[in-house]
C-alpha cells in the first residue's frame, strides 16, 4: 500500500483554495499555543480515570514523548473541521501528528481548556493512527479490515445516491455502484493495485451480487476514473455505465455527502486516516458527525475494523 499524501487528495484541494488551509496550519504552528497536561486537567483526568479504550496507554505516551502534540490556535485561526490532526515534521526531523484542540475546545484567561473529554480522546488516537499509519501502513491493516472497512465506506458513498436515485429500486445497478465505490477505496484510498485481489474484495461487499455483471460494469471503468473523488463520480455519471444517474455532478454529491455525515467526514472520501477517524468517532461514541445516520452503516464492521489496529 502506498501512503496517499493530503495534498494528493481532491477534497483537500477544494478546502485549501488559494492555500488557505495551508495558510492556517503554518499559523497554528507557529503562532499557536502547545498544550501540556497541565492545561488539560480536567480532561486527561477523565481519560486516565474512566476511559477504556484498548490504544489509551500508547496515545497518551506519544503526547508524553512529543510524538503527538496538542495545539491551539490563535484567534485568527480556524480549521475546518475536517482537518482537526495532521501530520508535519517535528524540529527534530521526525513525523509528529498535530491536533488542532480549539476547534471543540474553548481557552480561559489562565490558559485551561474546556473540551469534552471523548472528543479529546477520538482526535487524539484518530493523530496517533495516522502517524502509526503514515510509518508503517505496509503492515497495518488486515485482511478482515480490508473487507470490513470496504463494506461501510461502499454503503457510505450508496446512501445519499439512493436518497436521490433510489438505487435500492434495482438490485443489480445498487450492487454494481456498491462495487465500484469498494474499488474506489481499495485502489485510490488504500493504494492498492487493481487486480484479482481487488476485484474479489469489492464483489465480496455486493451481497448475493452477480458477478458477471459486476465484471461487465468493471470493464466499462478506466483506470483513470479511480484517480480522485471528482473523476469517480463523473464516471459514475457517465451514459456508459448507465447507472440512472446523468444528472449527478461532483458537487452535488459532496453537497449531499456532507449534508448527510457532517463535514467532518469528508476528508475520509480519499485519505485513509481521515476515514478511520470517522468510523471510530462512531464506535467511540464522540458525536464528532452524524453519529445516528453513520451508526447504522458502520455496526459492527466498525468495531472490527478497529479491533484490527488494536491487535
Amino acid at each position: 500500500m502506498a501512503v496517499k499524501s493530503m495534498e494528493d487528495s481532491f477534497v483537500y484541494k477544494m478546502l485549501n483554495t488559494n492555500n488557505k488551509v495551508s495558510n492556517n496550519i503554518g499559523k497554528l504552528l507557529t503562532e499557536g499555543k502547545r498544550l501540556d497536561k497541565s492545561n488539560l486537567e480536567e480532561a486527561m483526568m477523565i481519560i486516565n480515570k474512566n476511559f477504556k479504550f484498548p490504544l489509551k496507554q500508547q496515545v497518551i505516551k506519544a503526547f508524553e514523548d512529543g510524538e503527538l502534540i496538542l495545539m491551539f490556535a490563535p484567534t485568527t485561526v480556524r480549521m475546518p473541521n475536517a482537518l482537526p490532526f495532521f501530520l508535519t515534521r517535528g524540529g527534530n526531523g521526525q513525523v509528529v501528528s498535530v491536533v488542532s484542540v480549539d476547534l471543540y475546545g474553548s481557552m480561559n484567561q489562565k490558559g485551561d481548556v474546556h473540551i469534552d473529554p471523548k472528543k479529546l480522546y477520538t482526535i487524539m488516537e484518530a493523530a496517533y493512527l495516522s502517524r502509526k499509519y503514515y510509518l508503517q501502513n505496509q503492515k497495518y491493516i488486515t485482511n478482515r479490515g480490508v473487507i470490513d472497512a470496504c463494506n461501510i465506506y461502499a454503503n457510505m458513498i450508496i446512501k445519499p445516491l439512493n436518497k436521490k436515485y433510489s438505487l435500492n429500486v434495482d438490485r443489480n445497478k445498487m450492487h454494481k455502484v456498491q462495487f465500484l465505490a469498494a474499488k474506489f477505496y481499495l485502489i485510490n484510498v488504500l493504494g492498492l493495485n487493481d487486480g484479482d485481489t481487488v476485484n474479489n474484495y469489492a464483489i465480496s461487499v455486493c451481497k448475493n451480487g452477480n458477478p458477471i455483471l459486476l465484471r461487465e460494469v468493471d470493464s466499462l471503468m478506466k483506470p483513470e476514473d479511480y484517480k480522485d473523488i471528482s473523476t469517480f463520480i463523473t464516471a459514475l455519471s457517465s451514459e456508459l455505465l448507465n447507472l440512472g444517474m446523468r444528472d449527478l455532478t461532483v458537487r452535488g454529491f459532496l453537497e449531499a455527502f456532507i449534508h448527510m455525515y457532517d463535514g467532518s467526514t469528508v476528508l475520509g472520501l480519499e485519505l485513509f486516516p481521515y476515514f478511520l477517524y470517522t468510523t471510530n468517532s462512531v464506535i467511540h461514541g464522540a458525536y464528532l458527525n452524524n453519529q445516528y445516520i453513520l451508526e447504522d452503516i458502520v455496526e459492527s464492521r466498525g468495531v472490527k475494523l478497529y479491533n484490527s489496529f488494536v491487535i
